[in-house]
């Protein structure tokens, strides 16, 4: 980390691969570029919160559009820097976050996002007149994004929490990752395009490089009003902190910090389809390169004959997996210190290894290590999130591995996988898991969130803190506060509030629903 802010540095992204520093450099920001920025971005959010909330719907399509015209360059590029396929993989992450945008725009088409709910005067209730009131939600305020290593697209500057912000009405500043700086580049390239072609100031998105101290500053800056965060639980805590020393409180500190996301198996559904389900689990916890928030990191395992079948299916079926890369030389290295930490704990050992290849700067081999309930309780190490394609599996009677399901900290997700007969033991452990988790699902595997009105992507803490999803189609919700007009005269109000609705949205009229 620099010493000051009042003086740039340039760095360069590094090809996971290969391991070899592309050739383009980029400038850490400056203390005066944040504040210039941050008072660009507040002048931006008093222009734009004048305007009808439509502007947003038409600025989030437009944004879409751009991204999707420049997908080759832009898929191309977060290749380099990822170690990511670009078919397989970054494809279909840059088509997902258009399809986010398109589904938060027309979110605020329809009137979601404002959630107007008008109760009209009623001058003869007695024994007083009821005065004309009329609700709807409203942005904070500049909002700081900070990217994710591991999407670069989907949670990247432009992405799943810039574009919720966006539909808020609130100005995103968003924070590059070193990881990938060229890919974010040419996405705040296309958002500066349709932010021209559609009239809204330019001073409504902005991005900054930076390290710890950037973040930091931003996060603190006295005109910044929410931040959001999808990272490690350490950089999270380091966040939580900074928001604390702040003088003015940030109106919303939405930190996503990873999980655990606990798989329990019992022996019924084991000994109906031990195989498959071993299969299912190697692919959940290697997808992506194990370096996806919902992956198993804790597995839950019966003793007894089924629990014994299932874990030589496991091992054997892991032996097969071959070395994934990940994100970044420093992730690699950073895992295998990991890997060895837990191998030297006593009572742990290696159930099964993935084949041992070299293929690129940042490969990881993969590897489950078991051990026994008291040891897993005992060790704090085996309840940390490792970032890259391991899990630990617990072995033990089905009723201690219920008991600990009480034990867990908070969760993005829990997993457990019953018999059609073994429904009251499934009950006892769904009661305790959902005091423990954001989403809990049965007989399949966490990785993989899916875009729709009925999805949760947050937990109890510390796997996230805020009060609404991270991923899904109300995740604006972070972004939202509520703003009341009283007896208002009708060319004063907010056109989402006027008498004839001129927006056409949905609204609350009197208790009724009305368009």
């Amino acid at each position: 980390m620099h010493s000051s802010l009042e003086s740039s540095k340039a760095y360069q992204a590094v090809n996971p691969i290969t391991g070899l520093t592309l050739s383009e450099a980029f400038m850490f920001s400056t203390k005066q570029e944040i504040d210039a920025t941050l008072v660009e971005s507040m002048r931006a959010f008093d222009i734009v919160r004048a305007m009808p909330s439509i502007a947003r719907a038409v600025l989030l399509e437009e944004i879409a559009g751009q991204l999707f015209a420049q997908k080759g360059a832009i898929v191309e590029r977060a290749a380099l820097e990822t170690g990511l396929s670009a078919e397989n993989r970054l494809s279909g992450e840059l088509d997902r976050t258009c399809a986010v945008l398109r589904i938060f725009a027309a979110a605020v088409r329809s009137g979601d996002v404002q959630d107007v709910r008008i109760t009209t005067a009623d001058p003869s209730r007695t024994p007083k007149p009821r005065p004309d009131v009329r609700r709807m939600r409203v942005g904070i305020g500049p909002v700081v994004v900070i990217e994710a290593s591991n999407f670069p697209l989907a949670f990247g500057i432009i992405g799943g929490d810039a574009g919720s912000a966006l539909a808020a009405g609130c100005p995103v500043i968003a924070k590059v990752h070193p990881f990938h700086p060229g890919t974010s580049a040419l996405i705040a390239e296309a958002v500066q395009i349709a932010l021209a072609k559609t009239g809204i100031p330019s001073g409504f998105f902005a991005a900054i490089h930076g390290r710890g101290e950037e973040t930091i500053s931003l996060v603190q800056h006295p005109l910044t009003r929410g931040v959001g965060f999808t990272g490690s639980r350490t950089v999270g805590m380091v966040l939580r902190r900074a928001a604390n020393d702040r003088s003015r409180p940030l109106d919303e500190l939405s930190l996503e910090m990873g999980s655990l996301n606990p798989v329990f198996f019992l022996p019924g559904a084991l000994a109906r389809r031990g195989s498959e389900l071993a299969s299912g689990l190697v692919e959940a916890v290697l997808l992506g390169g194990g370096q996806f928030c919902t992956k198993p990191g804790n597995v839950f395992v019966p003793t007894g004959g089924e629990g014994d079948a299932f874990l030589k299916a496991l091992s054997s079926a892991f032996q097969r997996t071959t070395s994934p890369t990940l994100l970044s030389p420093r992730f690699a290295e950073q895992y295998r210190h990991s890997c060895k930490a837990l191998l030297d704990l006593p009572g742990v050992s290696v159930l099964a290894r993935g084949e041992e290849e070299s293929l690129s700067a940042s490969s990881a081999r993969p590897l489950l290590v078991v051990t026994d309930p008291e040891t897993f309780m005992r060790e704090p190490l085996l309840r940390e999130e490792v970032f890259g394609p391991f899990s630990v599996v617990v072995q033990g009677p089905t009723e201690v591995l219920t008991e600990l399901a009480l034990q867990v900290e908070g969760e993005l997700t829990a997993t457990i996988h019953a018999a059609q007969d073994e429904q009251l033991s499934a009950a006892r452990l769904a009661s305790a898991l959902a005091a423990k988790v954001g989403r809990l699902l049965f007989d399949g595997f966490s990785p993989g969130v899916e875009l729709c009105d009925g999805i949760n992507h947050s937990g109890p803490w510390p796997s996230a803190l805020g009060r609404s999803t991270v991923v899904g189609t109300t995740s604006y919700e972070r972004w939202l506060r509520p703003l009341c007009y009283q007896d208002t005269p009708a060319n004063l109000l907010p056109p989402e509030l006027a008498p004839d609705n001129p927006l056409d949205l949905c609204r609350r009229v009197d208790e009724t629903c009305e368009f």
